[in-house]
C-alpha cells in the first residue's frame, strides 16, 4: 500500500544519504550542494518522526528533567544521581505532562531550549526519552 511504500522510500532514503554511513564521520567536500527541486504542496497535512540520537553533554538529563511529580520526588532522585551537573529548577522552562502516563505532572526542558517547550506546548513535538542503542545485554 501507499504508506508502506512512502516507509520503505524514507528508509532507503536515510541510508543512502551522504552524511549517513556506519562510520558516521562527516567529511566536507568543500563544494556546495545543488538546490533540489521545489514541489507544490499535496494539499494533505504532513506529519515526520524526526529522531536524534544524541550522546555525552548533551544527554535527555540535560534537556528533559523532572520537574513536579506527585506519587514520587523523581526530581529530588534526579539532583542526586545528576550531582553538581544536575539543572536546577530555577534553570527549567516547565512544560505540562497531566495528558500522558507519566509519573511527574510537569517536566522541566533545560533554559536554553525555549524553541522546544514552544514546539512541545503547540503539540508539535513529543519525547521518547531513554530511547537508543543498548550498550549491554539484558535479560529482562
Amino acid at each position: 500500500d501507499g504508506e508502506a511504500a512512502a516507509l520503505r522510500m524514507a528508509q532507503q532514503l536515510i541510508v543512502s544519504t551522504p552524511e549517513f554511513h556506519t562510520s558516521n564521520a562527516v567529511r566536507p567536500s568543500g563544494s556546495s550542494r545543488s538546490i533540489p527541486e521545489s514541489h507544490p504542496p499535496k494539499g494533505v497535512p504532513y506529519k515526520a518522526i524526526v529522531y536524534l540520537m544524541l550522546s555525552g553533554g548533551a544527554d535527555s538529563f540535560n534537556m528533559l528533567v523532572p520537574h513536579t511529580c506527585a506519587k514520587k520526588d523523581m526530581y529530588s532522585e534526579y539532583a542526586k544521581v545528576r550531582g553538581a551537573i544536575a539543572l536546577s529548577k530555577s534553570c527549567l522552562l516547565p512544560i505540562d505532562a497531566t495528558s500522558s502516563n507519566q509519573v511527574c505532572e510537569r517536566f522541566g526542558i533545560n533554559k536554553y531550549l525555549p524553541t522546544v517547550q514552544k514546539l512541545y506546548n503547540e503539540g508539535d513535538l513529543l519525547w521518547f526519552a531513554n530511547a537508543g542503542v543498548l550498550t549491554q545485554p539484558v535479560d529482562k
